[in-house]
């Protein structure tokens, strides 16, 4: 025995339509498609619970992914404003550290001035009571102001990279 073959829809087409026109077998196909494309859609309205069901199970995944991208969106942001406060606080401590060390370095600097014009004071001093005594007593009489105020070469010593007077 052989089974018959189901003919394909171009054979069926053609054995409705051997007859016809061209223009009637146009028609006869579109009029054919459209049909075709009306069983179509009622096959996939048919399924409609289904594709509903799976839409629904689509859509919730979609919205469930949504609020999950939008936690993880706002987890980032919240690290980063974490990450921008840190950063900040740094830079404040560096500069009040930059601040502290300028004012120590000031009040060094200050301390050294002022030893520096303790030290002149204290030579001027000296240099004055030791004319005071001199012109004192009628002993010496000095020439010129740099007498007065300089001393001879032979109480300068040179020591430790600093001339010091004796």
């Amino acid at each position: 025995r052989r089974k018959k073959k189901t003919p394909s829809l171009e054979e069926q087409y053609e054995a409705e339509t051997a007859g016809m026109s061209a223009a009637e077998r146009l028609r006869f196909l579109r009029k054919k498609r459209q049909e075709n494309m009306m069983v179509r859609r009622e096959s996939v309205a048919g399924d409609d619970f289904m594709a509903e069901v799976a839409n629904n199970m689509k859509k919730k995944g979609k919205e469930r992914q949504r609020g999950e991208g939008e936690q993880v969106e706002e987890e980032r942001k919240r690290r980063q404003m974490q990450e921008e406060m840190k950063a900040k606080e740094q830079e404040a401590e560096r500069k009040e550290r930059e601040e502290q060390e300028a004012r120590e370095r000031e009040l060094r600097r200050e301390q050294e001035r002022q030893r520096i014009l303790t030290v002149l004071f204290e030579v001027v001093y000296q240099r004055a009571l030791h004319l005071r005594r001199a012109l004192g007593d009628g002993r010496a009489r000095p020439a010129s102001f740099l007498q007065l105020w300089c001393p001879p070469l032979d109480n300068i010593t040179r020591g430790s990279g600093r001339d010091t007077i004796v």
